[in-house]
């Protein structure tokens, strides 16, 4: 009996695939891919800064806004100007601590002459306008750079502290005067000249 011959077909091995070859407008592409995705994400984080930022200045302005409801002066306070400040309680409580008006009225004063009233006796609107005035004064004496005069611009100095000080005090119901009012020295009225000015 013949013993017939088996055949063995021989494994095929794989066919290997293609590289892909991308051509430039695919790399483009995927270039273009990456920097969005890149954009995407920075844009987050930009958003995550943005909220953080919203949020602070919400906090600040809830803060503000907590300030802002706190009670202030009050209605009849009568605010201080800042030009000369205010006196001290050496300058209040000496023997100039309520001066007279000497002389005349500020110029830029219209109504009621106080001329010959101590500070104590004018009005807070009154001292206002006359410490802006002796501030002024004081100013254009200081201009001239007259040692023999320059004395007259501290006392003038010196006055419009006290002239804002009692417009502070009666604006918030503090009325009582010095216990002796002295009269202005021949020197201080001396100083206040007839020159036209702006008060």
């Amino acid at each position: 009996m013949n013993q017939q011959a088996s055949t063995t077909t021989p494994a095929t091995a794989p066919t290997p695939k293609p590289a892909v070859v991308m051509n430039e407008y695919q790399a483009k592409s995927l270039t273009l891919l990456e920097r969005i995705a890149l954009a995407a994400e920075n844009s987050e984080r930009a958003t995550d800064r943005a909220a953080a930022l919203l949020e602070r200045i919400a906090k600040a302005t809830e803060t503000r806004a907590t300030f802002s409801a706190l009670p202030g002066p009050s209605a009849g306070a009568h605010p201080v100007t800042a030009a000369g400040g205010l006196a001290n309680d050496y300058e209040m409580s000496g023997e100039h601590g309520d001066p007279m008006v000497t002389k005349r009225d500020p110029p830029r004063w219209q109504g009621e002459s106080y001329v010959g009233k101590n500070f104590s006796e004018c009005p807070a609107d009154y001292l206002e306008t006359l410490a802006s005035f002796l501030d002024w004064k004081a100013s254009k004496t200081e201009e001239e750079n007259d040692p023999a005069r320059v004395k007259f611009a501290a006392y003038d100095r010196k006055d419009a502290r006290r002239a804002r000080t009692w417009a502070h005090r009666k604006a918030n119901g503090h009325v009582a005067a010095p216990a002796a009012p002295p009269e202005a020295t021949d020197e201080e009225a001396a100083a206040v000249g007839d020159d036209e000015i702006p008060f």
